[in-house]
């Protein structure tokens, strides 16, 4: 935009001489959130490295004989997934969203993490899963601040101010808090749910605790890949495949 191509009136207003008049430049920003369900677990994971010792010690490890934590201090595994189909009571205007989406199209992607942020170092470890809802309908915009490229532009990504998306990241939250419950998972666990917490119980506390808990997620995908060029429908993952 600051070269002259964007929106008449934004560039106007910046005394910027329009050389391509483009009203969609800046805008349609579709950004995904990720948000945790967390437990202190019995079994060590890699939040011990929030400990000085430890992860110097798990360090040295590493340097001398490529074992321990730093071997694998992120993610161990992630799956996409379609939300369940006894949590699945949206709204209509939900269901419409959903259903204009391709039927490959991933709704959730969840990733096993041992931390999430903003956890305490306290001795204990932690096990977290990862949300990250792949249906993203809130859209944002990015316009200029100033005519210098050194200024950063104005952001307005929306997060979760679309119906849709607040809804599919509930039943996205309330899936993972599924595994967690899982009696598989008992041996392991200790004591109630961390993050978000057994308070966020009613729709209105785990929409509370969504939107003051959730990270951004930096998408590798872009926007014009996912959108076909001619018709402008999204494609789901197989057809990506392919294009990719």
């Amino acid at each position: 935009m600051v070269s002259g191509v964007g929106p008449e009136k934004q560039l106007q207003e910046l005394n910027i001489t329009p050389v391509l008049k483009n009203d969609a430049v800046g805008q349609n920003m579709h950004d995904h959130i990720v948000f945790a369900v967390a437990y202190r677990v019995k079994t060590p994971t890699s939040s011990i490295l929030l400990d000085d010792e430890k992860r110097w010690h798990e360090e040295d490890l590493f340097k001398e004989n490529v074992t321990g934590m730093m071997t694998n201090p992120g993610p161990d595994f992630g799956g996409i997934v379609d939300i369940p189909s006894d949590l699945r009571n949206f709204s209509l205007s939900t269901k419409a969203d959903l259903g204009s989406l391709p039927k490959d199209w991933p709704e959730l992607i969840v990733v096993s993490f041992p931390l999430g942020h903003d956890y305490p170092d306290d001795g204990y470890n932690y096990a977290s899963l990862m949300g990250v809802p792949m249906t993203s309908m809130s859209v944002g915009n990015i316009t200029l601040n100033s005519t210098k490229m050194s200024d950063k532009p104005v952001v307005h990504p929306h997060w979760l101010t679309s119906t849709t998306d607040l809804e599919v990241s509930i039943a996205s939250l309330k899936y993972m808090r599924r595994i967690f419950e899982n009696p598989a998972m008992e041996p392991i666990i200790i004591g109630d749910e961390f993050a978000p917490g057994p308070e966020a119980a009613t729709w209105a506390e785990v929409e509370h605790a969504l939107k003051n808990s959730f990270l951004m997620f930096a998408e590798k995908i872009t926007d014009n890949i996912i959108n076909d060029q001619k018709s402008g429908k999204k494609k789901g993952h197989d057809e990506l495949r392919t294009d990719l």
